[in-house]
Order: structure tokens, then C-alpha cells, then sequence
């Protein structure tokens, strides 16, 4: 959908999208825009980077398509909860806590009552940390075949 976006919006007429369903019921629903590289990678590469770089550019995305098609994908940016329910999760979050931190990148550690003040739904966890990485992510899921009007 993003792809046949920027085609039309730089003059392109002749554009077919194809899904399996209805338009907007298949993989472009089912993501909802989540981009989260920190919460998926063990280490920095080239493919990485330009993860967060899309990453970095999702909310001047998001004020666009509300601007043109009057929706608002309600972006959120409260980042990605790692819990550590044992010791081998424990020791995940300790090695992404500390590559992502040498790279520079936004992340916190956090205590389990910190955590639990973020996420009070989740359920008592493991030794005593857990930690939290920048994410964006669009909320709102319309229902197959409500497409803005860009797409139609």
C-alpha cells in the first residue's frame, strides 16, 4: 500500500494492488506499521541501520496519510518491553541492553516495579530487570476494504 502511495503521489496512474482478500485484510493489516528493529536484532549492521532509519521516519509518514486521507493512525512511540522470565531471558536483555547502549541507541533498563508501573497486566517475572527499546507503530487497524482514499 505505502509502495502504490508513493507511486501515485509522483504522477503514477496505472497501479494494481493485489492481495489475497479484500484490500488491506491480509499483510498490511496484520503488521499495523509496527516497525521495531531493536526489538529483533542481536546485533548493528547495515540492514539495522536502515531499519531505524524507516523507523525515524514513521511519524513524518503518519502526519501525511492523516493529511491526506483525515485518519489517524494514532502512533504510538512508547517503545518495546523486554521481560525476563528466566535466567537465560535475563541474560538476553543483558547482551541487546548492552550492544544497543555502545551503539548509541535509545534503551533503558528497568526494574520489574518499573516495568509493572509501564505494563501493570504483566505477570510477575523473572530475576529482577527488564528493559525497553524505541519503537513505532501505528494503532489503528481499519477494517479490510475501509482503505484512505489515496488507495482508491
Amino acid at each position: 500500500m505505502s509502495i502504490a502511495r508513493a507511486l501515485a503521489l509522483r504522477g503514477v496512474r496505472d497501479i494494481v494492488v493485489l492481495e489475497r482478500n479484500s484490500l488491506g485484510s491480509e499483510a498490511s493489516f496484520a503488521a499495523g506499521g509496527m516497525l521495531a528493529p531493536q526489538a529483533e536484532a542481536d546485533s548493528r549492521d547495515d540492514f539495522f541501520d536502515l531499519l531505524c532509519q524507516s523507523r525515524d521516519l514513521y511519524p513524518r509518514f503518519a502526519s501525511e496519510l492523516k493529511e491526506e486521507s483525515g485518519v489517524d493512525i494514532e502512533l504510538d512511540t512508547t517503545g518495546t518491553l523486554y521481560l525476563a522470565f528466566t535466567e537465560h531471558d535475563q541474560y538476553e536483555i543483558d547482551q541487546r541492553f548492552e550492544w544497543q547502549t555502545q551503539a548509541g541507541l535509545k534503551v533503558e533498563r528497568l526494574t520489574a516495579a518499573e516495568a509493572k508501573l509501564l505494563e501493570p497486566c504483566v505477570a510477575p517475572f523473572g530475576p529482577s530487570r527488564a528493559s525497553l527499546a524505541v519503537q513505532r507503530r501505528g494503532r489503528r487497524a481499519r477494517e479490510p476494504g475501509a482503505e484512505p482514499s489515496a488507495a482508491r
